[in-house]
């Protein structure tokens, strides 16, 4: 019998979307990305109580009425949805909409993310799986992790004490329509895990989005033990 675990993600949003292929989660909007359609309500994704704090709103929240313009508080952007898993088996998906081949080419994802775990627990895992369309979802599910390796875009398992990382893994060359499947797994009673801007980049925009991005430590670095970027192009040859 496994005892019961709770692993929240966070999807945080800073920044407005401006075309499909990125998603910041904003007003509830979830662009397009679902949640496993095998998923039970111990592993579902959905909007949690929140403000966003958009067009200088507060949402009923307010300064301290003795704070001066030095310690007040002042409106960002920021809101996100959340997933409580109680089964350390099962892991919360999160599906991409289908995307065009085309974007294979010169493509790479990328994402902002943070996790952490209370001292002494085992750590939260977080991957991405680039599944072209010639597999089935539930199929693809069904795979062991072993056979998944060979779609495996990005995963680290870590304490990274809630500082945001980046990570720009190149996409595969499947030479099919391809969906974008985040996994977080927590094997704890209580891990913590959060993504923002998720974004399909092109060329030169991924040479960009790597020089300006800041990378966890690998393992053996404290608190990283299992850390893989996808960088090459080949696709599996099965």
């Amino acid at each position: 019998m496994f005892a019961p675990c709770l692993l929240l993600i966070l999807f945080i949003a800073t920044l407005n979307a401006d075309e499909s292929l990125r998603c910041d989660f904003t007003n509830g909007s979830f662009c397009g990305w679902s949640n496993d359609p095998q998923a039970t309500e111990d592993n579902i994704w959905s909007e949690s109580l929140r403000c966003d704090f958009t067009n200088g709103s507060f949402c009923g929240w307010s300064n301290d009425p003795q704070a001066t313009e030095d310690n007040i508080w002042s409106a960002s952007q920021y809101n996100f949805i959340k997933t409580s898993l109680y089964n350390v088996i099962e892991p919360a998906r999160l599906l991409s909409p289908m995307y065009d081949r085309a974007l294979e080419e010169t493509g790479c994802f990328s994402l902002r993310f943070t996790m952490s775990v209370d001292q002494n627990l085992k750590f939260p895992t977080l991957r991405i799986y680039q599944r072209p369309e010639y597999i089935d979802l539930e199929k693809f599910i069904q795979y062991n992790e072993e056979a998944k390796k060979k779609y495996l875009l990005f995963e680290i398992k870590a304490n990274l004490d809630k500082f945001f990382f980046n990570a720009v893994p190149s996409l595969g060359k499947f030479d099919d329509n391809f969906q974008i499947i985040i996994e977080g797994n927590s094997a704890s009673y209580y891990a913590y895990l959060a993504i923002d801007n998720v974004a399909i980049l092109q060329g030169t925009d991924c040479a960009s989005a790597v020089s300006s991005a800041r990378f966890p430590p690998s393992p053996p670095a404290y608190n990283v033990e299992e850390f893989y970027v996808h960088t090459t192009t080949a696709a599996p040859t099965s």
